[in-house]
């Protein structure tokens, strides 16, 4: 179990999950870009798993 008693602390690691997030919309987004202007609506990654789940 972990426990945070530093208020700073909680802050700080609340500050770097939104610029987590930001930065993975960011690359969602320009992807997104790219995908439109090659006329792609939709890209399917195969993977091993045979039942796809």
């Amino acid at each position: 179990m972990l426990y945070i008693a530093n208020a700073k602390l909680v802050k700080i690691l609340h500050l770097e999950k939104r610029r987590y997030k930001m930065a993975i919309n960011e690359r969602i987004s320009k992807l997104r870009g790219l995908m439109k202007e090659r006329g792609i609506d939709a890209y399917i990654i195969p993977t091993a798993d045979p039942h796809q789940s």
